[in-house]
């Protein structure tokens, strides 16, 4: 009976042990998180119209008069005429706070519904060539600058199509993830993050409104807006490259192909290793010889047994300097 009173003692010093050297291990990845809100800019908000039998603009900014955005073809019932619209959001940028890194910017903006072939509740029907077509709402990554005008209906497209919004939801919040986007303008200090909603097709001249609906910067409770997540940069130093080596990761966040680049000055072993926020390796990327110059692999992190969240690319090479990336992968099917 004491013997077996003594090996549980052991057993839960051994637990008790193992448990502080976890907490102080999970420690070195902590990381605090800030969550800041940023609004759209009312001056550059804007939703225009084109009507193709005049040839004319109609809409423009925002305005406490001008009511909803919509996106999409309708008819002119006063000057008659099929039109079409566009809708404008921009959003000022912002650096992260010293020794975070932006996570994630997703743009919120509340869809008050849609209508197809002039019928509440059908998503937008496009009846071309005597077929009826049905696509999803485009957003584009544009640059029209610190003023609007209608010269901005064609705007400078940076990145077309970076998301799109489709029937899933015919009423509430639409999360739209611009990461890319916004982490591509901050780096270009641009002063705002500006998107552009349009169908791919313009109007299919029915004479009945195909469009989306969506509130605007004057609704007192559903005011478009950026959700920036950041995180605190860990212990480990990402920018600890030079000339010899570089490591480059495309996209991050990335959803399921993830694409390496790194450059050498001399063939040498490579080892890539997958690490969790945990410090436990996940998966053997690559091991070989790299080869004198850019290297380049890709890897399906789709297939991989593994969670939304945050992982880690240890680089090393036969120096014994590991570089360490830091990616997020997000928004894939879980196993």
């Amino acid at each position: 009976m004491k013997k077996r009173i003594k090996l549980t003692g052991q057993f839960l010093l051994i637990l008790f042990l193992f448990s502080i050297l976890t907490t102080n291990f999970s420690m070195l990845f902590a990381q605090e998180t800030i969550i800041d809100t940023v609004y759209s800019e009312l001056s550059l908000e804007a939703c225009v119209y084109y009507n193709t039998l005049w040839n004319v603009y109609g809409g423009g900014v925002m305005t406490s008069t001008s009511g909803a955005h919509v996106v999409g073809d309708w008819e002119d019932a006063f000057v008659g005429g099929n039109c079409y619209n566009r809708s404008f959001f921009s959003y000022p940028t912002q650096e992260a706070s010293e020794g975070f890194t932006l996570q994630s910017a997703y743009m919120y903006i509340y869809q008050n519904g849609f209508g197809g072939n002039s019928q509440a509740g059908v998503w937008p029907v496009w009846d071309i060539d005597n077929q009826q077509y049905r696509y999803p709402c485009n957003v584009d990554h544009v640059d029209y600058g610190n003023t609007f005008s209608y010269d901005d209906f064609n705007c400078l497209v940076l990145t077309p199509n970076v998301c799109e919004i489709d029937s899933t939801i015919f009423q509430g919040w639409r999360d739209l993830d611009i990461t890319s986007s916004y982490l591509a303008d901050v780096n270009s200090d641009r002063q705002f993050s500006q998107y552009r909603l349009k169908f791919p097709v313009d109007t299919d001249y029915d004479y009945l409104y195909d469009d989306l609906v969506f509130f605007s910067s004057y609704s007192t409770s559903h005011i478009p807006h950026l959700v920036l997540t950041y995180i605190q940069n860990s212990g480990i130093d990402e920018n600890e490259l030079n000339d010899q080596y570089i490591l480059d990761v495309f996209p991050n966040p990335v959803k399921r192909n993830l694409n390496i680049s790194f450059s050498l000055r001399m063939s040498q072993q490579v080892e890539i290793y997958l690490y969790n926020i945990k410090g436990q390796k996940v998966k053997n990327v690559f091991s070989g010889n790299g080869k004198k110059g850019k290297n380049e692999i890709s890897v399906n992190v789709g297939n991989l047994s593994i969670s939304n969240g945050i992982y880690f690319l240890k680089f090393d090479k036969n120096d014994n300097k590991p570089i360490i990336k830091k990616i997020l992968i997000k928004n894939r099917r879980k196993s």
